[in-house]
């Protein structure tokens, strides 16, 4: 790979060709010694031994390093060590500028001022300030680019053009809640405005509108209302009234215990069911003959029997109410029925003397 570095190394060389210059043409060196950045003579010749010591340290010091020069590109053969922690590669600062941290040949590069990626391959450093390839609000950012193109960014957040792939997704903060894609997930709170089925996207849940599915299996549904999809005249509102074509069930079952009512009165059966009138009938809607009670006229009678919808204006009956004054009024016939009965047993005893 190649490294644009600015290295001592390539001084080295230089020297290290010179001395070897000067060495043939028998000049006399003053022994010297490296200390950390500079040569220090120590004013005395040097010897063969010595001169053969400064030589080998110099060819290690450009061991690993061959072409360009101080200024320019550098290929190496093994690893760049930095000999402290704080010691690094060190660019420019310009939060305007695209800075080239790591490139996939000298061929894919960012331009040399920064101010665009060019065709790069590889990784950038960089501001929003810059806008272009920078992704707006995450600030300061590394940029991940293919062909001058970023793919994914990071900086105060993380953005990536494409999928984001993890086995689970925790939050920061509470890391109870979490997102498990190829299993359950715990989270508090879901709000999108459709969910669609992975497989077959004529089947969506709409939790604003209507929505279409095959079939569903839960022990708890709740909704304000649930409509028929083909026709929307027909539905069910668990808090108020539901308007449904037809029920099949074995049984109903209504609230009934005496631990729910206050109040409770016998009703006069007779003077109540003498008031309604049972009439046949045929429906609008599909013409169909059917038999029943006026709502209406049941409220005149029974007006707590009768619900309106406020959004039809439609009124409805409790017919399965009505058992309660139907029941006082045989009982009430029953007990008439008696008394008349006894009175022709009476009759019949006294004409029968």
């Amino acid at each position: 790979m190649s490294i644009k570095i600015i290295h001592t190394g390539a001084l080295f060389a230089m020297l290290l060709l010179m001395v070897c210059v000067l060495f043939t043409a028998s000049i006399t060196f003053a022994e010297a010694s490296w200390q950390g950045t500079s040569w220090v003579s120590t004013g005395q010749p040097i010897s063969a031994t010595k001169m053969k010591s400064n030589l080998d340290y110099l060819k290690a010091q450009v061991d690993g390093f061959s072409g360009g020069d101080n200024l320019g590109n550098h290929s190496a053969t093994q690893n760049v060590v930095f000999n402290n922690y704080g010691i690094g590669s060190v660019g420019k600062y310009n939060s305007r500028r695209y800075q080239n941290v790591f490139s996939m040949g000298a061929s894919y590069t960012p331009a040399t001022d920064g101010t665009s990626l060019n065709n790069m391959y590889g990784i950038a450093w960089t501001h929003s300030n810059i806008g272009g390839e920078s992704i707006a609000g995450l600030s300061h950012q590394a940029l991940f680019v293919t062909a001058g193109d970023t793919k994914s960014a990071i900086g105060s957040g993380i953005w990536t053009k494409y999928d984001v792939i993890g086995n689970r997704f925790l939050d920061q903060n509470n890391r109870s809640y979490y997102l498990d894609p190829a299993s359950v997930s715990y989270l508090n709170d879901i709000r999108p405005n459709i969910i669609y089925d992975r497989n077959n996207t004529s089947y969506y849940l709409n939790p604003n509108s209507n929505s279409r599915m095959y079939r569903i299996y839960a022990n708890d549904v709740r909704s304000d209302i649930f409509y028929d999809r083909n026709n929307t005249s027909y539905y069910v509102n668990p808090a108020s009234t539901s308007r449904l074509n037809r029920i099949n069930a074995t049984s109903f079952y209504y609230a009934s215990d005496k631990k729910l009512k206050k109040d409770i009165k016998t009703l006069s059966g007779l003077s109540i069911i003498n008031k309604l009138r049972g009439v046949s009938f045929n429906w609008k809607e599909n013409s169909k003959p059917s038999v029943g009670l006026i709502a209406q006229e049941v409220e005149e009678v029974l007006p707590e029997l009768v619900d309106l919808n406020p959004e039809t204006g439609i009124k409805s009956v409790q017919y399965g109410n009505l058992v309660a004054p139907l029941i006082e009024a045989v009982k009430e016939l029953s007990a008439k029925v008696n008394a008349q009965q006894a009175e022709i047993e009476a009759l019949k005893n006294a004409v029968n003397k």
